[in-house]
């Protein structure tokens, strides 16, 4: 399995989506993002909503990968979200929902690590030949599939700490 850690900002999704075309021009069977099981319904529903796995994964569904949804803890989150969209100043509500939500999100990747322990089980349910996550998720990951191939992904400046026991760095600009 090859493990790839992104900066899932949307100006190095081709970088990321070029890195694997590289190292796999054969194609992959399948590939898990960090995007939970409940998200092909979600979208379907509400098509404006997007991210870098989100593109990513459709980019490798054309290709007829099949896409592994890894992020099982974020199913209720989904749903959450769906429910203060409806509601008026849904824009307003939205970034204060959002505040508290990235900030256990960091909580969770740094220390307590849930969302990470439910993507390992998913990887070793789905057996994909990729997963790409967030760097932090990513560092956790290889720490528990040691034999993975970790390519990290590192903004040149910033991106808070190296990452652990990468096999490959690949700095952006």
């Amino acid at each position: 399995m090859d493990l790839i850690g992104v900066v899932h900002n949307y100006r190095y999704l081709d970088d990321v989506d070029n890195y694997i075309l590289s190292t796999h021009p054969k194609g992959i069977q399948s590939l898990m993002v960090e995007l939970p099981p409940n998200w092909p319904e979600f979208k379907a529903r509400n098509a404006r909503y997007t991210n870098f796995f989100d593109i990513l994964a459709h980019r490798y569904e054309k290709r007829g990968t099949r896409i592994v949804y890894g992020d099982r803890v974020r199913e209720s989150h989904l749903s959450r979200l769906e429910s203060i969209s409806s509601l008026p100043f849904s824009s307003l509500l939205l970034i204060l929902y959002g505040l508290p939500e990235r900030f256990y999100s960091y909580l969770d990747a740094s220390f307590t690590h849930l969302r990470d322990s439910v993507m390992a089980e998913a990887i070793r349910e789905e057996n994909p030949d990729i997963v790409v996550a967030g760097r932090l998720h990513a560092d956790y990951l290889k720490d528990k599939f040691s034999n993975a191939y970790y390519t990290a992904f590192v903004k040149e400046m910033g991106m808070h700490k190296k990452p652990r026991n990468a096999d490959n760095i690949i700095y952006l600009h």
